[in-house]
């Protein structure tokens, strides 16, 4: 799972990333496009930023590859960031739009890369940040590079507006106090398809210094992944099941 893909975009305003010292020329020169939809749940135009985790298997292990377009080191494994990015219907608002945006989008990435993953985030117009309020995060769950059809993704509506959307929550504590984690996130555990069936929910979540966090707003009806950080030290917990408009409690102990 990539969380560290999620922490940097949350953390900072474009991902964060690690490559290999930069080379005198980059890896790959060669490119193709891959494309796909992307709708709201409910149909609507809707605007987002997909998030690209570029692969390629060598040898039984992953790669992760740099797609930053002009990089010295294009198509070199070693990137621990999104390795492309890309911004739909900029202009249009968090609650989507019936009439304006387009539901396809297309990325050109190192013609090496031979699987992908896509973490999405709803946004609000303009420069506006993260905007969960009608639409929350999905995700596709390394998707085969060449896919031979549109890579289809659709955004959850939420609870709130009239959607299905679950959350978990809980305390975290540290030799028995509450305590703040620095990165709390979800990842569905669903079957990666090409139907929204069931839409594979993903969010990162919020942490208080209280001890108490909250991953809201994640496509119901699924068993989910989540990974804590606190202080740099990660905890993990699989099979977390999410119900439509319910809670799910968890709490963590460092």
């Amino acid at each position: 799972m990539r969380f560290r893909l999620a922490l940097a975009c949350v953390l900072a305003a474009t991902p964060l990333g690690v490559t290999a010292p930069a080379s005198a020329a980059p890896c790959s020169t060669a490119t193709r496009t891959i494309s796909g939809t992307l709708i709201g749940e409910d149909g609507r135009f809707v605007d987002a930023m997909l998030g690209f985790d570029l692969m390629r298997i060598v040898g039984g292990k992953e790669q992760h590859l740099d797609g930053r377009a002009g990089s010295p080191n294009y198509g070199c494994p070693g990137y621990y960031g999104y390795g492309q990015i890309l911004r739909v219907n900029r202009d249009v608002p968090a609650t989507g739009s019936t009439t304006t945006g387009t539901r396809y989008w297309s990325v050109k990435i190192p013609a090496s890369v031979t699987m992908v993953i896509i973490e999405v985030y709803p946004r609000a117009a303009g420069t506006g940040p993260v905007d969960d309020s009608r639409y929350s995060g999905a995700l596709r769950w390394k998707v085969p590079i060449p896919y031979g059809k549109r890579i289809n993704i659709t955004l959850p509506r939420v609870c709130a507006a009239g959607g299905k959307t679950g959350y978990i929550a809980g305390k975290v504590t540290k030799n028995g106090a509450p305590v703040k984690v620095d990165f709390v996130g979800g990842w569905s555990m669903a079957k990666d398809n090409n139907t929204a069936s069931p839409i594979m929910g993903f969010r990162v979540g919020d942490g208080y210094d209280n001890g108490v966090y909250k991953i809201r707003n994640l496509a119901a009806n699924q068993y989910y992944t989540v990974y804590w950080i606190e202080n740099g030290v990660r905890k993990q917990r699989y099979n977390i099941w999410v119900s439509a408009c319910k809670g799910t409690p968890i709490s963590v102990a460092y």
